[in-house]
């Protein structure tokens, strides 16, 4: 079967439940527990048609909520699920209980996000440990189960995200209140006080300044009981007057404590090469398989207003060799600091603004409502190379990864970039929006792909690079600057691909024939870049009022005594909120496709380029899988 063969097959066979629907007149359901699972969930065999491009790939789906942290109240637990043919159900299991099934995904009634989602009411349960298992069946293809214990011996593995959702129920955890002119001032003073009584339990803080664990406190440990302990702002009290440091002098990291942080500011400062640091604000002991969350937390720089530049604060945290049991963090916003947090298990609702160092690094496993403003390395003073995703890990068992609705403005930076594993499956990059305007960016596939999901992505003044070989494959609504690969028939399995409305702003050499090409009119193109330093370039007049304010890390990008050893250069700003990525194409565009030697004119060669291949799809101008008369009457119209 070919190519576009293949995407006439899915059109006819498949119903779609891609899209997402905003379904908050729909009641969410709630899971019914059972009285636990007493053996393994079977695998269910294939689903669907045999003659499907995508029936031998499998479901990609991930839990998107913090599992093993203590629920008191009634929560939701949540699914993003993606496969080549889409999903056609996803079924939530409770400690055995009968499966809840839902079709379709829900917004969440907190944050209105869209996901596969069930309600649990704690009122049914005990107290104690419980598990979520899931089926999700593609309408075509391998359904995925999600079950078992977090196996930690490997992280990458572990980021692989195919365990089940295990989490605490205690309508009375052990609480605390820590801050000053209170019985305990400290974290530490709290933990040596209470000991087993709290690690299980919550410190709540006070308005204040606090300092991360400094004492090993080794006889306590909640990791081996799959338990956590939260740490979080008190009731009533914002994030905004918690504030949190590394230690300046001593940066130790509790022994065997898995930790939830919540509702309160991390401030990165320079701290002494003398301190037991490890270069990192949250120290842990990675050997013993701790775990950390980070929830509704700002993450912001002491360097006032450079911190984005800095070369020698240091990181959150390094999850490998710190946090080993996983790291997972939700509703976090990055501001004036350098980079992100690598090797994390789940990124969820989180923002960047300004940045230069990379986003999420090094074996991220799924990446959900992430956005990205002023991410832009000139003039920091560093050298390394930023990315939003980079992703570099060696083996060929990571699988399962997924990239949703990450939006980027005023981007200088790559846009992804993975490597050094020769293979990948199971991959999703869905509703991507990136405008690098200014700055012709890549997002490189360099392993093969087995299973790859590309939907609703626009990538402005960016190309996605397809450097290797790449089978089971779904490119829908996507819209880059130029294509950038090898051959395509050595890069696309042609019985396996389905393509639904691709167009490449530029055609290139070697660009597909089933993809539209030609120029692009957007709704609202970005500012004009500046060019010189004393502000005489072209910038917003409505933003950038007058030449001194290019120094403001809010509007401009200069930083005296930058030490990259790059020029010093300008880049002006616009106000992401006027962000519109909508668009149409030149109607002239078909003129690129009809000529088909890509010799840069419509002429007798096509001609005969298109009668050879007379009754097959390919050199299909129009379309519709074949070439017949159809396609000869594009060809001729757009003769001269």
């Amino acid at each position: 079967m070919g190519l576009v063969a293949s995407l006439l097959f899915c059109c006819a066979i498949f119903t779609s439940s891609v899209d997402v629907l905003e379904s908050s007149g729909l009641t969410i359901n709630t899971l019914d527990p059972g009285s636990g699972f007493d053996s393994q969930t079977p695998q269910p065999g294939r689903v669907g048609s045999s003659l499907s491009p995508g029936y031998g790939a499998k479901a990609i789906a991930r839990w998107t909520e913090f599992p093993f942290v203590t629920r008191s109240q009634d929560f939701y637990v949540t699914i993003s699920a993606f496969h080549m043919t889409d999903i056609d159900r996803v079924e939530f299991i409770l400690d055995g209980g009968d499966p809840l099934v839902t079709d379709t995904v829900q917004a969440h009634p907190e944050t209105g996000y869209a996901e596969y989602i069930a309600k649990i009411d704690v009122s049914d349960l005990t107290i104690g440990r419980h598990e979520i298992r899931a089926i999700i069946y593609p309408n075509h293809g391998k359904p995925r189960v999600l079950q078992g214990v977090h196996d930690t011996s490997d992280i990458h593995m572990l980021n692989n995200g195919n365990q089940s959702f295990w989490f605490n129920y205690d309508p009375s955890p052990q609480k605390v209140r820590v801050g000053p002119n209170l019985q305990y001032t400290t974290i530490d003073d709290a933990l040596a006080a209470l000991g087993p009584d709290i690690v299980n339990g919550r410190i709540e803080l006070k308005p204040g300044d606090y300092s991360w664990i400094s004492n090993g406190h080794f006889d306590l440990n909640n990791t081996i009981h799959d338990r956590v302990l939260t740490i979080c702002a008190a009731p009533g009290v914002s994030r905004d007057r918690i504030t949190l440091r590394g230690h300046s002098t001593e940066n130790v990291g509790s022994r065997h404590l898995s930790i939830h942080l919540k509702g309160l500011t991390i401030l990165a400062e320079e701290i002494p090469s003398s301190a037991n640091a490890n270069g990192v604000i949250l120290k842990g002991v990675g050997g013993n398989d701790n775990r950390l969350f980070l929830e509704d937390v700002f993450i912001t720089s002491a360097e006032d207003p450079d911190g984005w530049a800095s070369g020698t604060l240091p990181e959150v945290t390094k999850v490998l060799t710190n946090w080993t049991g996983g790291m997972w963090v939700k509703n976090i916003d990055f501001e004036n600091f350098p980079g992100g947090i690598s090797t994390v298990y789940l990124a969820k609702h989180t923002t960047f603004n300004r940045s230069s160092k990379d986003c999420w690094g090094q074996s991220p496993g799924a990446v959900i409502d992430c956005t990205i403003d002023k991410h832009d390395h000139y003039n920091a003073n560093h050298s390394m190379h930023p990315d939003i995703i980079h992703f570099h890990v060696n083996g060929d068992f990571i699988e399962n990864r997924i990239f949703a609705d990450i939006t980027a403005t005023n981007d200088y930076a790559q846009i992804g970039h993975l490597e050094w594993a020769s293979k990948l499956k199971n991959f999703a990059f869905v509703r991507w929006l990136i405008d690098a305007r200014y700055s012709s960016q890549s997002l490189n596939f360099n392993p093969d792909f087995d299973h790859l999901v590309m939907v609703d992505c626009t990538f402005r003044s960016c190309s996605v690079d397809f450097m290797n070989y790449n089978k089971r494959v779904l490119l829908r609504n996507l819209h880059t600057y130029k294509y950038r690969g090898n051959d395509v028939s050595s890069t696309f399995h042609p019985s396996t691909t389905i393509i639904d409305n691709v167009h490449f702003t530029v055609e290139h050499a070697g660009s597909p024939s089933w993809a539209t090409h030609g120029p692009v009119n957007w709704s609202a193109p970005s500012p004009p870049v500046g060019i010189s330093s004393d502000g005489s370039g072209e910038f917003i007049p409505t933003f950038v009022l007058h030449p001194h304010q290019i120094s403001n890390w809010e509007l401009g990008n200069r930083v005296q005594g930058a030490s990259s050893g790059q020029q010093d250069q300008d880049h002006f700003y616009y106000d992401p909120m006027d962000l519109d990525l909508s668009r149409s194409t030149n109607p002239d565009t078909r003129f690129n496709v009809a000529d088909l030697n890509q010799d840069g004119m419509v002429g007798r060669i096509d001609l005969t380029i298109l009668l050879q291949s007379m009754g097959s799809w390919q050199n299909d101008i129009t379309g519709d899988g074949f070439v017949d008369g159809r396609d000869l009457a594009v060809l001729l119209a757009s003769w001269g």
